[in-house]
């Protein structure tokens, strides 16, 4: 009974010590944002703003917006996949439907900046996965490769099969990266030197947690022609 309570005493710390931790990194990454929000919004209030500005401070108004409903969902539900909360029900699924519903998401903001995304050796291909939680994977690693790509640039999304194990690569032409960055661009909020002020650094470390839970790998590395490569895994049952 003694180790048993004390076993439910350390769990609660435990979940305790995580609810703090999520409440610190909320209120560091949403400082900025919600300090734009607050400017644009006394910008919008001024009566003799020009039209043009006015449409300016909405569409920064907007996607300051977007960023903060972005970076609080994707929080909660790296605290619930650590905590144990979400359950990964695998089944046997054809891989091509998740890569079909990330294209999808993404493909309104590569249509933005005039990014095609081709598929290459697509086929059915039945493995023991989560397809939901898939396409979230697929999501962020299509989402990173738009933002940190060029326009009129290309994406490629492939698949490759093999005895053992089958793995995705989500391919750019974008700024890459670097050799001693590889493992790092993993870490919670870790942003590559070569980032500038795009991203924030959680869509990476959701993609690791989400892809360990169902016993893959995900690994980042440059091409020879310039831009990144992130390979997911999935080992055959």
């Amino acid at each position: 009974v003694q180790e048993k309570l004390n076993l439910e005493i350390g769990r609660a710390q435990e979940e305790k010590e995580q609810v703090k931790q999520l409440i610190s990194d909320m209120s560091h990454q949403l400082k900025t944002p919600l300090a734009n929000v607050l400017l644009y919004v006394e910008m919008l209030c001024r009566q003799e703003l020009p039209e043009g500005r006015r449409q300016d401070f909405l569409e920064k108004l907007r996607r300051q917006t977007e960023k903060i409903d972005w970076l609080t969902a994707s929080l909660f539900k790296m605290v619930k996949l650590e905590q144990g909360v979400i359950s990964f029900r695998e089944e046997n699924a054809d891989i091509c439907a998740a890569v079909r519903m990330a294209v999808a998401a993404v493909y309104e903001k590569a249509e933005k900046k005039e990014i095609a995304i081709e598929a290459e050796g697509l086929r059915e291909t039945m493995l023991w996965h989560n397809p939901e939680w898939t396409a979230e994977i697929l999501v962020n690693l299509l989402e990173n490769a738009v933002k940190y790509s060029p326009p009129h640039s290309k994406i490629k999304i492939g698949l490759q099969r093999y005895e053992t194990y089958s793995r995705i690569l989500v391919t750019d032409q974008g700024i890459g990266v670097r050799r001693d960055e590889q493992s790092l661009v993993f870490q919670r909020f870790y942003r590559g030197k070569d980032a500038g002020e795009n991203g924030i650094g959680i869509g990476l470390s959701l993609a690791k947690s989400l892809i360990e839970m169902q016993n893959g790998f995900l690994t980042a590395q440059n091409l020879p022609e310039g831009g990144a490569c992130f390979t997911v895994r999935f080992y055959h049952h």
